[in-house]
């Protein structure tokens, strides 16, 4: 199966955070599909465990977001035509 192609759109978190986050999305697409909610919620919730709490995901094909975040702590990415958003508020 073909890795699916990840776009990161804007970054303002270090470069294990992210790859750690591109590859939970990707594994959850290809192991338990495509529902966006429970996606957003596995994201925040391994992301809450792994890196303290106040994290938040929105996850969609379209939406807009204007959004106050922690430093180092925001990521927007595109998998298989689907936006991530997930950031930590302070």
């Amino acid at each position: 199966m073909e890795e699916p192609r990840v776009r990161i759109k804007v970054s303002d978190m270090d470069v294990g955070k992210s790859q750690f986050a591109q590859k939970l999305a990707i594994d959850f697409l290809r192991e338990r599909g495509k529902d966006e909610k429970e996606l957003a919620k596995y994201l925040k919730q391994q992301f809450d465990q792994k890196f303290g709490t106040k994290w938040h995901c929105v996850v969609g094909a379209s939406f807009g977001s204007h959004v106050t975040h922690h430093s180092d702590d925001f990521l927007f990415f595109i998998v298989e035509k689907r936006g991530i958003l997930l950031f930590r508020t302070v």
